[in-house]
């Protein structure tokens, strides 16, 4: 799919939008599936579609490669493509910079026929592995709200 180069609109529009949150930070060094993504980040099947598509779209996420599951049936798997996003509040306007990982950065899928994917017995382990970095994230952002509204009291 060929991304548009994402307006400011597009990225405040993801300001406080949980879903992309989530969907960003567990792909941001673990390519994931869709299906993935929903079950890991308990995000609703057609809404984790919906915001993976609106993301690739925007190009904050990039789409690393495919694998064959069943009779042709293939998965795609994403990575966000964001290097670093700095949103500032000024003057009454919303400033965004974007920088954006290089293609080099990225990691690269192989495109799995069914039988390989079979005999790739790690695939459950990286899957464990992003869980468990999923969750530890989780617990530090719950943390740094927790902090922000401990300070403004």
């Amino acid at each position: 799919m060929e991304s548009e180069a994402p307006q400011e609109k597009d990225i405040t529009k993801l300001i406080g939008d949980e879903y992309a949150e989530r969907i960003l930070s567990t792909t941001h060094r673990n390519p994931m599936t869709t299906q993935d993504l929903s079950r890991i980040c308990g995000i609703p099947i057609a809404v984790a579609y919906r915001r993976v598509g609106y993301l690739e779209r925007i190009g904050l996420l990039k789409c690393v490669g495919q694998e064959e599951v069943s009779r042709g049936k293939k998965v795609s798997y994403y990575q966000c493509a964001v290097r670093a996003l700095k949103v500032t509040f000024a003057e009454g306007q919303f400033n965004t910079e974007l920088e954006l990982l290089p293609e080099e950065d990225m990691i690269k899928r192989p495109e799995l026929s069914a039988k390989n994917a079979k005999s790739c017995n790690s695939m459950m382990e990286i899957r464990q592995l992003v869980e468990s970095r999923w969750s530890d994230a989780h617990d530090l952002t719950s943390r740094k709200l927790e902090d922000s509204h401990h300070r403004k009291r």
